[in-house]
């Protein structure tokens, strides 16, 4: 597993967060039954992208709570655009994101309080993970929920690297693979 260094053709895809590469699983892991599950339910339909990325978030919102000491638990309801421009339009309309010019991209935010959350997923912008295989996708969108659900539980009362750390501490955990430490000391 390593950080992936894009190419510079890619600029136009880079994401807020990191994104990761996973070059070899731990046999029986489960990201590795994770990734041989994507890549049946898609090969036999497409569509079955939308239900497994649902299940995916859900295992993942169940896992929050049964192994960190959330401030809240609030329902959290998962939202799924497969359009950018569509994301982007619900990003600016609920965040009332005003700023210009990021040089980042945006996969994903959250909207609510301690008891209801709602999160954005921008899938089209994960899509280009798939080049780098299924683990590498399944990775970056575990990343992602976790990142999102803590964000939805602390509601602010921990810092950005606090959510960092406890987000790949559960990466780890759910995934069953150990991150490079390197990762762990990027700036979130």
């Amino acid at each position: 597993m390593k950080y992936r260094d894009w190419p510079e053709c890619w600029d136009n895809v880079m994401t807020v967060e990191y994104s990761f590469c996973v070059e070899k699983l731990p046999e029986g892991s489960r990201i590795e039954k994770l990734s041989i599950e994507l890549e049946k339910s898609v090969a036999n339909d497409p569509k079955n992208l939308h239900t497994f990325l649902f299940d995916v978030f859900h295992q993942c919102y169940r896992f929050v709570f049964q192994n960190s000491k959330c401030v809240f638990s609030p329902k959290i309801e998962l939202n799924l655009i497969y359009q950018t421009e569509k994301y982007k339009k619900i990003e600016k309309e609920k965040t009332k994101k005003t700023k210009k010019g990021d040089k980042w991209k945006s996969t994903a935010f959250h909207i609510g309080n301690n008891l209801k959350g709602q999160i954005f997923v921008n899938v089209e912008e994960r899509f280009c993970l798939l080049e780098y295989g299924f683990s590498t996708f399944i990775l970056n969108f575990v990343i992602t929920c976790f990142r999102e659900i803590l964000y939805c539980c602390f509601l602010n009362l921990r810092t950005e690297k606090e959510i960092f750390n406890i987000e790949f501490s559960l990466v780890e955990k759910f995934l069953e693979i150990q991150l490079p430490q390197e990762w762990k000391t990027l700036q979130p």
